[in-house]
């Protein structure tokens, strides 16, 4: 079993990431940051170094014929220990709301409350 990832949902919107995961990456480096997968397939080959995708539980990278990550799937988001996911902008506190403020009466009027000139 891989080591549980932390997922936050403003990095992969904005880059992509997924728990220190990206597509792009080579086949050494998903293997250094996770090392070998619960269980491959995807191809003809039952070689794991050429296998189209790797499994690690819940997560799956798929390959292209570069050995680079094309895709990362998983359908598991918040049923499993091994994926934790900030809920950023899902949460009890959005974060538009930290930052958002009201303006002032006098920087706010509409062209029914304008005096007239």
């Amino acid at each position: 079993m891989f080591p549980p990832l932390t997922v936050r949902l403003h990095d992969f919107i904005t880059t992509g990431e997924f728990g220190g995961l990206r597509p792009g990456m080579t086949r050494q480096e998903v293997h250094e940051q996770l090392g070998d997968p619960d269980d491959f397939g995807g191809s003809c080959t039952r070689d794991m170094m050429t296998a189209g995708f790797w499994r690690y539980g819940v997560m799956e990278l798929h390959f292209c014929e570069d050995n680079t990550v094309w895709m990362l799937y998983t359908d598991h988001i918040g049923d499993t220990a091994a994926l934790s996911v900030d809920d950023w902008i899902l949460g009890p506190e959005p974060p538009f709301r930290m930052c958002w403020r009201p303006c002032s009466p006098s920087r706010c009027r509409s062209p029914s409350t304008t005096p007239p000139t």
